[in-house]
Formats: structure tokens, sequence, C-alpha cells
């Protein structure tokens, strides 16, 4: 049996502990039951006391842990890591299906997976036509991720290639019109050497040979066209009946 005296000291280390308890003062608390246990070794509030704390500060702990996880997870997600965070992020969800901020970034993560899967899509096709040297489809697919990445250098840089590549061989190819129009009109074939230089300008719209040379032909075509017709008529006119 309990003294009387005990039985106030253990009252007030009760009264101390559960007061300490409220305040969330965990190491307080437990030094007030654990000298409550050590007066009354079976005494059922202190046990039940600490049992209370320890479930608190696993919780506590546990919250902890879930924050420093999820800040984790959110540096990794701006860092551009979507497939780290998206596990921690699922991780989390799974341990707190509740959690708000966990599933808002697991949305914005899953999106980022998406478009980062459809941009790696895009440049390994661009890269595929680069290499065919099919350089305008190449020039539309990189076009195509810079719209989705702006700051996607490595696609820029492809662009500008692209773009050098289809200069190349516009000027090659205005090149090799301009000698086979050259050729057609030494041969008199005018109307070929016009045909020629009007693809000139579809692919060079500024360049002042194509247009000073289909001024020329259509005048050379003129001359030559006008006395036919005088012709023409002048035997319809001394044929006719």
């Amino acid at each position: 049996k309990i003294s009387d005296d005990k039985a106030k000291k253990i009252s007030s280390l009760l009264l101390l502990g559960e007061r300490a308890f409220r305040r969330k003062e965990y190491d307080k608390a437990l030094r007030y039951f654990d000298d409550v246990l050590e007066l009354d070794p079976g005494n059922k509030d202190a046990e039940n006391n600490v049992s209370e704390i320890s479930k608190q500060l696993e919780l506590e702990q546990a919250a902890k842990q879930i924050e420093s996880d999820l800040n984790r997870a959110v540096e990794l997600y701006r860092n551009k890591k979507y497939m780290e965070a998206h596990i921690m992020l699922k991780d989390i969800i799974k341990r707190v299906p509740d959690n708000a901020k966990a599933k808002k970034y697991l949305m914005l993560c899953s999106k980022a997976v998406e478009k980062k899967e459809y941009l790696d899509t895009l440049w390994e096709d661009a890269n595929r036509l680069y290499a065919k040297r099919d350089y305008e489809k190449a020039r539309v697919k990189y076009a195509d991720i810079l719209a989705l990445d702006s700051d996607n250098k490595s696609a820029m840089d492809m662009l500008n290639r692209c773009e050098d590549k289809i200069d190349v061989m516009k000027k090659k190819k205005v090149s090799s019109l301009i000698v086979k129009a050259r050729k057609a009109y030494r041969s008199g074939e005018y109307q070929k050497a016009l045909d020629y230089f009007d693809k000139v300008l579809e692919l060079d719209p500024s360049n002042k040979e194509a247009d000073r040379e289909i001024v020329e032909i259509n005048k050379k075509m003129g001359d030559i066209i006008i006395p036919i017709i005088v012709h023409n008529k002048f035997c319809l006119l001394y044929t006719s009946p």
C-alpha cells in the first residue's frame, strides 16, 4: 500500500507531467512520469502517458521526415530532375495520401515527364532527318522543340546548322539553274531559259541576274514573235480566195 505522502507526491508528479505533455514539453513530461514509475512501477496513468508521448514523438518525427522529403522532391523538380522527384512524391503520398503539396508537385512532375518524353522523341526524329540530309523537315522538328523549350541550346544550334545547310543547297541549286538557263539562252531555247530563270526567282526572289535576263528574254521573244505574227497575217491575206 502506498503511503499518503507518496500518493501525494505521485499525484503532484502526474499533474506536472500532464501539464508538460499538453505544452508539448515532452522531455520534461517524460522525466515526471519516470519519477512516478520509480515511486510506483505499475502506475497505469504514468505508463499510458509515456506510451502516448512515444506515439506523439513518432508522429512528429514522421511529419518532419515528410517535410524534409517533400522539400527535397520540390528541389529536384525545380532542377528538372523529374523522374527522381516523381518517385519521391509517390512515396510521400503513399505515406500521407492527403498531402496537397505532394499531390500538386506530382501532377507537375507527370506533365513534365510527358513533355520531356515528347521532346526526346522530337529530338530523335530531328536528328534522324538531319543525318538523312532532309534539312527542311529537320528544321521544322528543331523549331517544334524550341517552341516547347525555348532555352534548349542544342536544338537552337541544330536549327542554325539546318538553315546554313539549306542556304548552301539553295545557292547550289540557284547556280545550277542559272547555268542551265544561260545554256538554253545561247541555244536559242528562250522559253526553256525563261522557265529556268523563273525557278531561280522562286528560290531567290532578289536575284538581279534572273530579273535582268527575264526582261531580256521576253524582249527577245517579242522580237521574234511579232515578225512571225505579221508574216502569218500576210500569208493569210494573200492566200485567201
